[in-house]
């Protein structure tokens, strides 16, 4: 949560069944590690398509055929439990 990075996950595009088989590996976490998964950690990330991409990053769909995403310190309230010690 504080090392000012932002978690990317990129699965390749694949048919439903087989994204059926990884979604539980992506609810727990164990993805990381699949072929057709890739999963970095980056102080920006811009996307560029050819065509309009509709892109749901905050609970708004839109479109456009560029995102640039990007750490903003304190731009947003989070509520996490405690660690556990």
């Amino acid at each position: 949560m504080d090392d000012r990075l932002l978690d990317v996950c990129i699965v390749e595009a694949m048919g439903h069944l087989e994204f059926a088989k990884l979604a539980p590996q992506l609810r727990a976490g164990r993805h990381v590690d699949h072929p057709r998964v890739t999963y970095r950690k980056l102080r920006s990330l811009t996307v560029e398509a050819d065509e309009d991409l509709t892109v749901n990053a905050d609970g708004e769909p839109q479109s456009a055929r560029r995102f640039e995403y990007a750490f903003a310190p304190r731009r947003l309230t989070l509520m996490v439990p405690t660690p556990r010690t």
